[in-house]
């Protein structure tokens, strides 16, 4: 039944079951951010995108009538009313396995993505930093990374690993379990009535291909797996994608503790470990995230290696030759793989220079630099540590530009309208050249441990003062950051620290 409070006991798991976690309450005001203009226009976008999908039936539909779609939503969300009708089922390949999923209509994915968006964006924080997959900014080629980055720092830390993977995932979590785990994160009524129709959409598990059904796998692991690996059990070297796991340890002993520990937490939530699991030492190869890895080297998973060289065995159409090589490319890059590349295409990886190589950048009419990376907000570098490489002050943003624009166009409409009727202006009106320039934000360009950038804008004059304090004592680039949240007066700010 939705909207039924399911106890903890109930469900086989103690109180004290899991990490304690402060719930999010609401005073983080979690049903007006999702019913917000601007994030409910973010995912029409984001689910009407493409020409198939702009162009059908129901998808024209919603761009003709956005604005009712808006309402409607906002009205349904607000009220709890908000609901999966049904849905349809289809297969699918995934690598070497055929799936069923599941998939709702245009109007309820906007809605579903819409209330996972926020609720996404306050659990982010709480996620350890060694997990991946449907997580911002983090996907296969950020873990395997840092991986990598592990194994060269703590060799000796990393000679055996342990990897496993959970069986039938997603058709194998508990229902009731993870509403107890939604319970633990969230105390909005509203939002876990809604919730928990995501939840219970089918008779058993959760749905593969629904919006929130990738983010819901996460919060329960993260509760029930994660976080009694790494901060009760203290296991340094834990890495986690979806429902993969990879431990590290400086001995074999040590990882058959940590998997006896593994399968404890899981078996606690209902679910079970493949018989497929495996203890053994780095120098035979981890195979994770699609590459094998070693402590010198990476290579590309075998069966990857065999379908590419297949298809453009087979191919004959010159277009989509071009796409296969270029996905082999994408592939191919983040390992090292020139040789197997030239032999499966007759190219070299390093025949053409990219136009980066020869330093020719973009030039702005006002002269500030505007760092060629990933725009961020400065409230998700919360429980992150960065590096500051690097930053540039008084930057006009669009919508600063967009709002000087706009005056300057109504005091040209007032001063046209004045003279049209030969009558003077009113007292205090401010020409068209006279109208001040807005006041530039400092724009920000980060570095993460992964080796990955970012920027982000702030406006904050605290932030301005620690910025300038680190470039007069030349600490850019040189010493670890974060972002602090502050409560002012009804509104966050975020203070870099």
């Amino acid at each position: 039944m939705v909207g039924t409070a399911v106890s903890a006991e109930e469900v086989g798991l103690q109180k004290n079951e899991g990490v304690k976690m402060r719930r999010i309450g609401k005073t983080s005001n979690l049903i007006e951010q999702i019913i917000d203009e601007h994030n409910l226009d973010e995912s029409i976008d984001a689910v009407i995108h493409g020409r198939r999908r702009k162009k059908s039936r129901s998808g024209r539909r919603i761009l003709f009538n956005r604005d009712k779609v808006k309402s409607r939503l906002a009205k349904a969300i607000s009220e709890g009313t908000f609901h999966l009708t049904g849905y349809y089922e289809r297969e699918v390949t995934d690598g070497p396995k055929n799936r069923i999923v599941q998939s709702v209509n245009l109007y309820e994915r906007i809605g579903c993505h819409a209330i996972m968006n926020v609720v996404e964006k306050y659990v982010y924080g709480r996620y350890i930093r060694t997990t991946g997959a449907s997580i911002k900014r983090r996907g296969m080629h950020d873990l395997m990374n840092y991986i990598r980055n592990d194994i060269k720092m703590y060799g000796d830390e990393m000679k055996y690993f342990y990897k496993s993977d959970i069986r039938k995932f997603y058709e194998s979590i508990d229902q009731d379990v993870m509403m107890t785990a939604l319970r633990k994160l969230f105390k909005d009524r509203i939002l876990l009535t809604i919730l928990e129709r995501f939840v219970r959409m089918m008779p058993k598990g959760l749905s593969i291909g629904l919006r929130s059904s990738q983010g819901f796998g996460n919060m329960l692991l993260s509760i029930y797996l994660d976080h009694i690996i790494k901060d009760k059990h203290a296991v340094k070297h834990y890495y986690r994608y979806c429902d993969d796991k990879d431990v590290h340890h400086s001995s074999k002993r040590e990882c058959w503790k940590t998997r006896d520990k593994i399968h404890e937490a899981v078996n606690r939530i209902g679910m079970d470990i493949k018989p497929n699991e495996r203890v053994a030492p780095i120098t035979e190869g981890l195979d994770f995230l699609g590459y094998v890895m070693y402590p010198t080297h990476t290579r590309l998973r075998k069966r990857n290696k065999q379908k590419a060289a297949r298809k453009l065995h087979k191919v004959q159409s010159k277009k989509r030759r071009v796409e296969l090589i270029a996905s082999l490319y994408g592939q191919c890059k983040h390992a090292d793989c020139k040789n197997l590349f030239k032999k499966l295409t007759g190219m070299s990886m390093e025949e053409y220079k990219r136009l980066k190589d020869f330093g020719i950048k973009p030039q702005y009419d006002d002269g500030k630099k505007r760092f060629n990376c990933e725009e961020i907000n400065i409230s998700e570098l919360e429980g992150e540590e960065y590096v500051i490489e690097d930053f540039e002050s008084g930057v006009i943003t669009k919508p600063l530009r967009k709002d000087y624009d706009s005056k300057v166009e109504e005091a040209k409409r007032i001063m046209e309208e004045y003279q049209q009727k030969n009558i003077p202006l009113p007292k205090g009106f401010i020409a068209p050249d006279q109208i001040p320039l807005p006041v530039g934000k400092y724009l920000v360009h980060i570095k993460y441990k992964n080796g990955k950038t970012a920027k982000f804008f702030t406006g904050d004059k605290e932030n301005w003062s620690i910025l300038e304090q680190m470039r007069k004592q030349e600490l850019l680039g040189q010493c670890l950051c974060s972002v602090e949240k502050r409560k002012c007066k009804g509104f966050c700010r975020w203070v870099i620290c």
